[in-house]
């Protein structure tokens, strides 16, 4: 059985509101900055979004190896979301049965799970409107410039 209620919020995020509670914490793992290289499985669509998130979170200072796996469902979920609206685009997204009920097409299905997915990831990494809206910061995030270049892409 799982942990019960909401799941913690990290240290960086409760320091970042300015909660005393971030202080009160010990021994909370800090993975060191990296960037995780994208998994060759991923479709064409989900490697350019692979570059494109990396890209935000190395930035936000938000990147570590050891995203890899939730940053390459967050891309896989992308993919199928990109395939799933291209295919709702030429099909519709409903279909009449002989019955006459009117039912989603397997893609808008698809399409929906995947956005649900992708939201899911969003969230973890605080990408989402609401997410970044738990987190408010004194100042405005200062990157620097060694580290930043650390993570640029070529």
């Amino acid at each position: 059985m799982g942990r019960r209620g909401p799941q913690k919020t990290p240290t960086k995020i409760l320091a970042m509101r300015g909660s005393w509670r971030a202080k009160t914490r010990q021994n909370e793992p800090e993975p060191g900055p990296g960037r995780p290289q994208c998994p060759r499985s991923l479709p064409k669509e989900g490697k350019a979004e692979w570059r494109r998130i990396t890209a935000y979170l190395a930035k936000m200072g938000m990147l570590a190896t050891c995203d890899r796996v939730a940053i390459a469902g967050y891309c896989s979920a992308w993919a199928q979301h990109d395939c799933a609206d291209i295919e709702c685009k030429k099909t519709g997204y409903w279909y009449v049965t002989p019955n006459g009920v009117q039912m989603q097409t397997a893609a808008a299905i698809i399409l929906k799970s995947a956005r649900g997915d992708m939201l899911r990831y969003l969230r973890e990494f605080g990408l989402s409107l609401a997410s970044r809206a738990s987190v408010g910061t004194s100042t405005k995030t200062k990157v620097d410039k060694e580290k930043a270049a650390y993570f640029e892409i070529s």
